[in-house]
């Protein structure tokens, strides 16, 4: 490796020196052979004249149109770095500058007609409410990037997102939410269970007779709460439905298949509207995604999750995309951290922002601290006992955050999950007291 770079320092020094010598010859002969002058020039003979090398024109304004979109930007870079410096700079800098910037990759091009645009890109993208005041205010809303959330069984995953999608959906931003474990129809009605309990204020079983999405889908809803569950669906159909996607596929499909779906859905928005649509795409959930069909057939199951992984990361780069993952068994006592993450050895460095949801119990250290003498089945029988609590306790702690701050430890984002109704509340209990004020801007949470 030593050895190639140092002759590739050598060839570059050396043609760096060629070019300079060629300069300066160049020089020397136009102060000691000065071109001759027209009254100088030989008398005119009968042979034909012999053509003029062809001369390449290096000033933009004489460049032919590119019909590559590619090319058409070096082209605008080239016109954009020319019109901005003196015309008497040498040949060969000239050249070497033309070749730099129609060079796509080269910084030289990249400064010269995309950085500013690139800015004013990013500049205008205001971050998209998740509709929880805390998670609002400690990352300043949702960006285009690979998210990735985990959590145990029964911590509410997919409700804990389901619910962010419909207040990103109330707010008129469109979303597309994969389903591969559950149906349009059961989605459907954990929202309006959700609804229903935020209508009546009556969120726990404790609260006696409520709408939970089961009763929906048995047609069981009491006369009493009749009211209320209208009240919801139609909320749910005025609000939410006309910015709300959900395509449901079987377990086992693949990556791409997905996105697939997601540019079809992208391309017939586009042919309705006349505008690109960047839709917030959630994708529940990791573990029964097959890989991507690049993947090699023989390839083990985390090798898969990197590859299922990497695919979505290439597409997040103009829209949000969440993934939502199990964690491994033996991380439920646990707080969680990146080996939580089941099958997925790179999800650190693939994810862009890693949230974990886990109880807010994990964080008796009396308990559950990796040094105490706790037995395993202490640490269950606790665990157990806050899963049976009506609301349970639980906290969004964030691992990785490219783009901000990360926050765990004093800064939490802790949650009141009522099962029952498929709903999660802020606790505002733990949250930083100047920031409780914050609405996060836009329309009001669901």
């Amino acid at each position: 490796m030593n050895n190639e770079h140092e002759n590739k320092k050598r060839n570059t020094e050396a043609a760096l020196s060629n070019r300079e010598e060629a300069a300066a010859r160049q020089l020397w002969e136009n102060e000691n052979f000065p071109p001759p002058r027209e009254e100088d020039a030989p008398p005119a003979t009968d042979m034909e004249p012999m053509a003029p090398p062809p001369v390449i024109d290096l000033k933009p304004e004489a460049a032919a149109p590119a019909s590559d979109p590619e090319e058409q930007a070096a082209k605008e870079a080239q016109e954009a770095f020319f019109k901005s410096h003196p015309n008497d700079i040498s040949p060969d800098y000239r050249e070497a500058i033309t070749d730099a910037l129609l060079n796509s990759s080269n910084m030289a091009a990249f400064m010269a007609s995309r950085f500013d645009k690139e800015i004013e890109k990013t500049a205008a993208q205001e971050g998209i409410q998740t509709g929880f005041a805390n998670l609002d205010a400690y990352t300043g809303g949702i960006d285009p990037a690979l998210y990735v959330i985990g959590a145990g069984t029964g911590l509410g995953k997919t409700t804990f997102c389901l619910q962010i999608a419909d207040n990103i959906a109330a707010s008129g931003k469109d979303v597309i939410y994969i389903a591969l474990e559950q149906t349009p129809f059961e989605l459907a009605t954990k929202s309006i269970s959700r609804l229903a309990a935020q209508i009546s204020g009556k969120k726990s079983t404790e609260a006696g007779n409520i709408v939970t999405s089961k009763k929906i889908r048995k047609m069981a809803v009491s006369e009493e709460m009749r009211p209320i569950y209208e009240q919801a669906k139609e909320r749910y159909f005025r609000e939410i439905a006309p910015h709300m996607n959900i395509i449901h596929f079987p377990f086992h499909t693949g990556a791409t298949q997905i996105i697939e779906a997601v540019e079809r859905w992208r391309e017939n928005r586009k042919n309705h509207t006349g505008a690109e649509a960047w839709p917030v795409v959630f994708v529940d959930y990791l573990q029964v995604l097959d890989a991507p069909e690049s993947t090699p057939k023989n390839a083990d199951r985390r090798r898969q999750v990197d590859d299922i992984m990497f695919s979505f990361k290439a597409y997040s780069e103009n829209m949000p995309v969440f993934i939502i993952s199990s964690l491994n068994r033996s991380n439920y006592t646990a707080r969680i951290d990146y080996e939580a993450f089941k099958e997925s050895g790179n999800i650190e460095y693939t994810g862009e922002v890693i949230f974990g949801l886990q109880l807010k119990c994990i964080n008796d250290e009396k308990m559950f601290d990796s040094t105490t003498e706790t037995s395993a089945g202490q640490k269950r029988k606790k665990i157990q006992d806050e899963m049976e609590k009506d609301p349970r306790e639980v906290e969004l702690i964030c691992l990785k955050n490219r783009y901000g701050s990360r926050f765990g430890n004093r800064r939490r984002a802790c949650f009141k999950y009522y099962p029952a109704s498929d709903l999660f509340e802020v606790d505002y209990d733990h949250f930083v007291p100047h920031m409780k004020n914050h609405t996060g801007g836009g329309k009001p949470k669901l």
